[in-house]
């Protein structure tokens, strides 16, 4: 029996609009097999940190071979690296501005490029809409095994963190934030 192929969709896309079924249509029509779910298109719109929360919530439930596909930026995409890591036998593919952190220093990642790969950077400099040219294909690609980590671009050994955003016991008692 072929190994189950998930993918996970955590957005800000919204579900007023095309933006996430055009998503599940690329990472279908790249991965067929595949089935998605839908954690949320509605996390806080650009919050990194709400965000980043819900994977590091959501993973742990999820098995071996599963592509989390993370789709949550509050500055255009133009230009932002795009990440993709194996965690534990999963995939994260992120853009590199912290939304992966949390889950990726509680879970030392194996591996964790810089999706660099021409064949998955195709149209990505005539168009904006990253999500349906370079991160879905790159999530349907690992979970289809049409592409190995290493195929689509070099390692890296740090990526974007978030700012600590813990709170601190002042003197007395008081917590402050």
């Amino acid at each position: 029996m072929a190994p189950l192929q998930l993918i996970t969709l955590l957005t800000d896309l919204g579900t007023t609009d095309a933006y996430a079924g055009i998503v599940k249509g690329v990472l279908y029509a790249h991965a067929p097999a595949a089935r998605i779910v839908d954690l949320t298109h509605a996390a806080d719109r650009g919050s990194v940190h709400a965000t980043a929360y819900l994977l590091a919530a959501a993973y742990p439930y999820f098995g071996q071979g599963t592509a989390h596909l993370v789709l949550a930026d509050p500055s255009s995409a133009r230009g932002r690296r795009v990440i993709a890591a194996a965690v534990r036998g999963q995939f994260i593919v992120a853009p590199d501005n912290g939304v992966a952190a949390p889950l990726m220093d509680e879970h030392r990642p194996t591996t964790v490029v810089a999706v660099e790969n021409e064949r998955f950077l195709r149209e990505s400099h005539r168009h904006t809409f990253h999500s349906r040219l370079i991160y879905a294909p790159v999530a349907a690609a690992l979970v289809s095994g049409a592409a190995r980590l290493d195929e689509l671009g070099p390692a890296l050994s740090d990526w974007t963190r978030l700012p600590d955003s813990r709170g601190n016991v002042a003197a007395g008692g008081a917590v402050e934030g």
